[in-house]
């Protein structure tokens, strides 16, 4: 596979990479082709965006201090850790439900884990939807916990609403769209430090509406 790619960028003039650590994996890997190449981060459509977050949720989504997962409930995302997390800050006092808006094959294991939890009443499986946004506006933070990523567009379209994230150390979160924690919150893979990071952003109202302005601009 390597000997394969290298011929394939061997006859490229340019190789886009969407984020700085995709960028630093092509400098590691296949150092020659360095000149090659440059970033296009993916763009995000915010008029689109601010037209569908305005649609009727058609499922019951108002509840206290929303926090929400968008995308496939699979291994790499890595929900559990976040169900995890809103274990923790329930038992600490912290009132808070969990929005999961995807489909996959991890949602038995989800399911399993939060009533092993004792928090099922506050984890919401919303399934998969065309128009994720609508729900998103309902929330407050949006829970980026993947393993591996390229450029995760939903934090983008997050912040475009002015909503503020905490994700693991994943490319294009963790550093550009971050902004060294002016716009998100960075955690690693450990529930008490991810329900720390979360807590942070539902109890400092200053600081969250601060970053909740810089994630707008």
């Amino acid at each position: 596979e390597k000997k394969l790619q290298k011929n394939a960028w061997k006859n490229t003039d340019k190789i886009i990479d969407i984020s700085k650590k995709s960028l630093q994996s092509l400098y590691d890997v296949f150092p020659e082709f360095k000149e090659k190449a440059k970033i296009i981060h993916n763009g995000t459509d915010i008029d689109q965006l601010q037209k569908k977050c305005k649609e009727n949720c058609d499922i019951n989504c108002d509840y206290e201090n929303n926090i929400i997962c968008i995308g496939r409930l699979d291994e790499n995302k890595n929900n559990i850790l976040v169900v995890r997390a809103v274990s923790i800050l329930i038992k600490q006092g912290i009132s808070c439900n969990l929005l999961l808006v995807g489909i996959g094959k991890e949602k038995e294991n989800l399911i399993n884990e939060a009533k092993k939890l004792g928090i099922y009443d506050k984890i919401h499986f919303i399934g998969f939807q065309k128009n994720p946004y609508k729900y998103l506006v309902k929330s407050k933070v949006l829970c980026m916990s993947s393993f591996s990523e390229g450029w995760p567009t939903v934090v983008a379209e997050s912040m475009a609403l002015g909503i503020p994230f905490v994700a693991t150390p994943v490319a294009g979160a963790s550093d550009e769209m971050a902004d060294n924690q002016n716009c998100g919150l960075i955690s690693n893979y450990t529930p008490e430090d991810y329900a720390e990071k979360i807590k942070t952003l539902l109890t400092q109202k200053d600081l969250y509406e601060k970053m909740s302005k810089n994630c707008i601009n």
